[in-house]
């Protein structure tokens, strides 16, 4: 086995990542859903959310610090909400499907 290793012709870059960004996008057919980040070096801060369809918010807010991982809170603001006539049970939708022979 032979293994030829390529150095990187591009080169390093010796400056931290610095950034930002954000967007948000919200429209008449109900899509509400956004996310923003800041990262300086190696730390990382942001936080994106979504409207769920049961009418809550779900935001999630995370941060990484160096080799810390990923830490993430997600909290839910709202009251669900459920159509009544959408639910079926699985039963309901067995003994409709049955058939019975004499």
């Amino acid at each position: 086995m032979h293994f030829t290793f390529l150095q990187d012709s591009y080169g390093a870059s010796s400056e931290e990542a610095k950034y930002e960004f954000s967007y948000q996008v919200k429209d008449d057919e109900g899509n509400d859903f956004g996310h923003e980040e800041r990262r300086d070096g190696d730390h990382t801060q942001g936080s994106y959310y979504n409207e769920l369809p049961d009418g809550r918010r779900q935001t999630v807010t995370y941060e990484v610090k160096g080799d810390s991982g990923y830490v993430a809170d997600v909290k839910y603001s709202g009251e669900a909400h459920y159509d009544s006539g959408s639910y079926e049970s699985r039963e309901s939708r067995e003994s409709e499907s049955r058939e019975y022979y004499n």
